[in-house]
């Protein structure tokens, strides 16, 4: 989609999302829009008064010529959320059906399709690798074709599902929750794909299998965590906190401390295993 316009008014900019939305789903009897949740945060003054290009809080008239440039509009979360008010009623002024979500929207929009997936076929157009994943996961019992469009293709959902083993069916959601539901986080170098086959190894399926049992206790989720970490790290019964010392003191004798590709804490360790017992278990 083309980057806007300076001159153009606020509604010229709602038509243009408009126009996008029509051409991408002029082949389908019924579209359904579902935006993140831009809520307002502490955070915005302070990131204005750091970055110089960013503009303050703006009202939204429709008829009202937009002069900030795009980048710059769209770095306060105010703005965002204003805007999205202006695009989703002249969306529903078309017939066209908006989900707004107060946060994160992946599970809004895997369920928007799912649900829609009981009475005809229907297709995501969405580049988000985790939304694709849950609709993997959730695709077992779907009445009709779902497809997921990116710009690298379009691919139907239960073909993927069907072409799985077993345990990479058990074990998908496993690497997502893993990493807190973020599609860029990657543990120490470890990202979804390479995590997904070295859980599907079979090599600590006991652990694994672990996060799934909603009759674990909360030590043994700890435990496991651990271990899982441990042999995502290879050096086994050594401590998280002692392998953490020791790459540290190689960064520092290297001088290139950097300490984002530092081992995890025992005391992450044990809030993330624990939060993915919760996203597995809901």
């Amino acid at each position: 989609m083309r980057r806007w316009e300076q001159c153009w008014t606020c509604q010229q900019i709602a038509d243009r999302y408009l126009s996008f939305v029509q051409r991408h789903g002029s082949h389908s009897t019924k579209v359904t829009v579902v935006f993140y949740g831009y809520n307002s945060s502490p955070k915005d003054h302070d990131r204005i008064r750091r970055n110089n290009n960013s503009c303050c809080d703006r009202q939204i008239p429709p008829d009202v010529m937009h002069l900030t440039p795009e980048t710059k509009f769209l770095d306060i979360t105010y703005n965002k959320s204003e805007l999205l008010r202006l695009i989703s009623s002249t969306f529903r002024r078309h017939q066209i059906i908006v989900e707004q979500c107060d946060d994160d929207a992946d599970s809004s929009i895997v369920d928007a399709a799912l649900t829609a997936a009981d009475d005809d076929a229907v297709e995501v157009r969405a580049e988000d690798a985790d939304v694709f994943i849950m609709l993997v996961h959730n695709s077992s019992d779907i009445n009709h074709p779902v497809f997921v469009t990116t710009s690298k293709g379009s691919y139907n959902i239960k073909k993927i599902r069907d072409a799985l083993t077993e345990k990479q069916r058990r074990y998908l959601l496993f690497p997502h929750a893993f990493t807190d539901c973020d599609t860029f986080f990657a543990i120490t170098g470890n990202g979804k794909m390479t995590l997904f086959d070295r859980f599907c190894a079979g090599e600590i399926d006991q652990h694994v299998d672990t996060s799934y049992n909603v009759n674990a206790t909360k030590d043994e989720v700890i435990r496991a965590g651990i271990r899982i970490f441990q042999y995502i790290y290879r050096p086994p019964g050594t401590s998280l906190g002692e392998l953490r010392y020791r790459i540290y003191v190689l960064e520092e004798g290297s001088c290139r401390t950097n300490q984002t590709g530092f081992f995890t804490t025992n005391r992450w360790c044990s809030y993330s295993t624990i939060s993915t017992c919760h996203l597995l278990n809901p």
